[in-house]
C-alpha cells in the first residue's frame, strides 16, 4: 500500500476493480480449460470408440475376413484408426469451444490469454 500512498482515491478504486476484475477473468479462465480438457478427452474417446466400432462392423459383416489374416489386419486398421480419431478429436474439440465462447460470450469473461489459444475467435470490443 505504500506505493498508492501518493494515488487518489479514485485511481486506487479503480486499480481494486481492475484486480479483482482480472482475479475473476482468472478464476473463470482456469475453470474453462478444466472444463474443456474433460471435454475434449469425452469427446476423443468417443469419436474412437465410434471409428473403432464401425472398423469392426465393416471387417466382419462386410468384408468377412478370415481367420488368418484377420489379427494382422484389424491391427493395422485399429493403429490408423486410432491417429485419425485423435486427429478428428482434436478439430471436434476446436469446432465445440469455438461454439461454447461465442454461444454464451465468454470472450469478455475469460483472460485474453486463454483465448490467443482459440486464434480463430476474435474478441468484442
Amino acid at each position: 500500500m505504500i506505493e498508492n500512498a501518493d494515488l487518489s482515491p479514485e485511481e486506487q478504486e479503480r486499480r481494486k476493480r481492475d484486480k479483482i476484475e482480472f482475479r475473476n477473468k482468472q478464476r473463470a479462465s482456469n475453470i474453462f480449460v478444466l472444463a474443456s480438457t474433460l471435454i475434449q478427452i469425452i469427446e476423443t474417446l468417443i469419436i474412437l470408440c465410434a471409428l473403432l466400432w464401425a472398423d469392426l462392423m465393416i471387417m466382419f459383416k462386410v468384408i468377412k475376413i478370415d481367420n488368418e489374416s484377420g489379427p494382422t489386419i484389424l491391427q493395422l486398421s485399429f493403429f490408423i484408426l486410432f491417429f485419425v480419431g485423435l486427429i478428428l478429436g482434436f478439430f471436434a474439440y476446436r469446432f465445440t469451444m469455438k461454439f461454447i465462447i461465442t454461444k454464451f460470450d465468454l470472450s469478455n469473461k475469460i483472460l485474453d490469454s486463454t483465448l490467443d489459444h482459440y486464434r480463430f475467435i476474435r474478441k468484442k470490443k
